[in-house]
């Protein structure tokens, strides 16, 4: 650029100036995905429980799982097998104290979601 003020018409003419581009071009264009509530298996009852509680479930035989009780501070407390020769989890919930814990299911099909339950004695 020898010879060109910095200022000049010319200059200008020179550069290339970006091009104003769409918000979609820029994050790429996203598809539009429908929010699906996730698949319940099974029932977890009574909710809120006491000595024990149940969960009940009904799975493809081809499928397995995981039933796994954490505290609220994310500690796993207990796990069992979900399989399709049972259809009823029995746990003992005489030891937890009063409070919220979470009950993660885990399924071999990538099924997975979580549910509060209450321990009230």
């Amino acid at each position: 650029m020898a010879g060109i003020e910095p200022f000049t018409t010319e200059y200008w003419n020179e550069c290339e100036l970006p091009q104003p581009v769409s918000a979609g071009a820029r994050f790429g264009e996203m598809e539009q995905t429908q929010y699906q509530e996730p698949t319940v298996i099974g029932k977890l009852y009574p909710n809120p429980a006491t000595d024990e509680f149940y969960f009940e479930y009904k799975i493809e035989k081809e499928i397995s799982g995981e039933l796994i009780v954490y505290d609220v501070m994310g500690k796993q407390l207990c796990s069992y097998a979900i399989v399709f020769e049972n259809n009823l989890i029995k746990i003992n919930c005489a030891n937890f104290v009063n409070g919220v814990y979470l009950v993660k299911i885990t399924l071999s099909d990538g099924t997975a979601y979580m549910e509060r339950l209450l321990i009230n004695k």
